[in-house]
């Protein structure tokens, strides 16, 4: 749900940071515990569970934005009227 707030945020250039930011964290956790977990995950070290998390979160975070920013830059586009 954050990530979907922060993806209407950014389409409509309002601040978004303030849903990125958690849903970063709440992603961070939830990948780092499911990598970590023995009986729910892969059992591997926090180390590498969090260096992990952090990775694919940042993945996620960049992913977010770069469509939305393509998204935003057609929608306006599309908007302007073209003279004839």
């Amino acid at each position: 749900m954050l990530w979907t707030s922060s993806a209407y945020l950014l389409r409509h250039q309002k601040l978004h940071w303030i849903t990125t930011l958690p849903a970063l964290f709440m992603t961070t956790v939830v990948i780092s515990f499911l990598l970590n977990s023995d009986t729910l995950g892969a059992g591997l070290s926090m180390m590498i569970s969090t260096f992990t998390g952090i990775v694919i979160s940042l993945g996620i975070m960049r992913l977010i934005i770069t469509k939305n920013k393509q998204k935003a830059i057609e929608e306006a586009s599309i908007k302007v009227p073209v003279e004839e």
